[in-house]
């Protein structure tokens, strides 16, 4: 159910999931979602790549020559040169060297792009977050909870978008008294325990994609 509008200062990427989920009524139907949405989940995709490498997390100069207009063309005209070294030259090991150069232009953007010390910072960051979510200490996560009685609401999204939503919802159990306000079940057993159950992203994400 739509609440509000998200603020028009947002990322252009959520704007276009966001007004697409609402774009016929205030009230967004999984059921009828699929084989529909994942055409603005490109979209979005599409202008969140764009955002990414305006921060630079991953080196410029890689970018531009191997994941560029570059990179596209350079195996194709290895792939011209062999064929001209076996057609016209009849040089065999010249032509087999343009093709295994080729094979390697192929292969190139299959590796992970090489970060800048910005983003390999916050990798770090991210990787150390990830951990934590997943296997949190106690001590630690009670500390969150009572700082912040908006933990879980906060944290949630982080737990879904990493994959280990339940494993967080588990370690959660415990501060728990109830289901999130925003979930609405058919039940009238409202617990955590409940919700913990019940809540399954991965059918939402099914029908985004």
């Amino acid at each position: 159910y739509k609440l509000k509008n998200i603020p028009p200062n947002y990322p252009e990427y959520e704007h276009i999931i966001f007004d697409r989920l609402f774009r016929d009524d205030e009230r967004a139907m999984v059921s009828e979602l699929k084989t529909k949405f994942h055409e603005y989940m490109y979209k979005a995709q599409i202008q969140l790549t764009k955002e990414v490498k305006l921060q630079e997390y991953y080196d410029p100069e890689y970018l531009k020559l191997f994941r560029g207009w570059r990179q596209s063309l350079f195996p194709l005209l290895m792939i011209v040169l062999g064929l001209i070294s076996i057609l016209y030259l009849d040089l065999l090991f010249l032509a087999i060297g343009f093709f295994a150069a080729a094979l390697g232009g192929f292969i190139l953007p299959l590796f992970k792009l090489p970060l800048t010390e910005k983003g390999a910072r916050l990798k770090s960051e991210i990787d150390a977050f990830k951990r934590f979510l997943k296997d949190p200490d106690p001590s630690m996560l009670q500390k969150a909870v009572q700082d912040d009685s908006d933990y879980f609401n906060k944290m949630l999204p982080f737990a879904v978008a990493f994959g280990f939503e339940k494993a967080f919802m588990t370690s959660m159990e415990p501060h728990m008294v109830g289901a999130p306000s925003w979930y609405m079940m058919d039940s009238s057993d409202q617990t955590f325990t409940s919700f913990n159950q019940s809540f399954k992203p991965e059918v939402i994400q099914s029908a985004f994609t």
